[in-house]
């Protein structure tokens, strides 16, 4: 089996893999017709590593993916984080509480902390995109299953940098691993509406 992760988008940003298992999904309005692959990670020890990603910048930007989790621990989703710098990294975990969280960091603090209220680790599929950007302010604005559920303004505006990007794990500080399904994660250049 290969542990390389295709770049859907281009082709030129792959990444490599380590001990995820592909299976059938069942992710609901999956944008593929058919069969998919959703990638299952043990939260132990599974990864997906990008060493070589686009720089978002001070751009506007959305992530969005679909995942199913049980976890009661903190795990990283995906995450743009490494060991060269902290200012401009970003990281998207599932808390030990179920609830979804947002955050990017400039050179001493946190500047944009965006955490759902509801908690979503109860097992089923459901889509989430969180976007950056949509005003002059560069709220941060979680959607679940294309609903607007939380809105965040900043302390202040931070250029994200061109760190390792990360699925599944914190590559900086390599912990913090996801338990569950995730499929079709995507960047965009822009802050999508849902």
């Amino acid at each position: 089996a290969s542990n390389v992760v295709s770049d859907g988008a281009s082709g030129s940003n792959d990444a490599t893999a380590s001990g995820v298992t592909l299976r059938t999904s069942q992710a609901p309005l999956s944008a593929r017709e058919g069969p998919t692959k959703a990638m299952q990670f043990d939260g132990t020890d599974d990864e997906i590593l990008l060493t070589d990603p686009p720089t978002i910048g001070s751009s506007d930007f959305s992530v969005e993916f679909w995942f199913k989790t049980e976890t009661t621990s903190v795990s990283t989703i995906v995450a743009q984080r490494d060991d060269s710098t902290i200012t401009g990294q970003w990281n998207i975990q599932v808390k030990a509480d179920g609830t979804l969280r947002y955050w990017d960091y400039a050179t001493s603090a946190v500047v944009l902390d965006c955490t759902t209220d509801a908690a979503y680790n109860d097992g089923q599929w459901r889509h989430a995109s969180f976007n950056r950007g949509l005003n002059a302010d560069h709220e941060g604005r979680w959607f679940i299953n294309g609903l607007w559920v939380k809105t965040c303004t900043p302390s202040s505006t931070q250029s994200l940098a061109g760190l390792d990007f990360a699925v599944g794990y914190d590559a900086r500080d390599d912990n913090k691993h996801f338990a569950g399904d995730l499929e079709e994660i995507r960047i965009w250049g822009d802050a999508r509406t849902q």
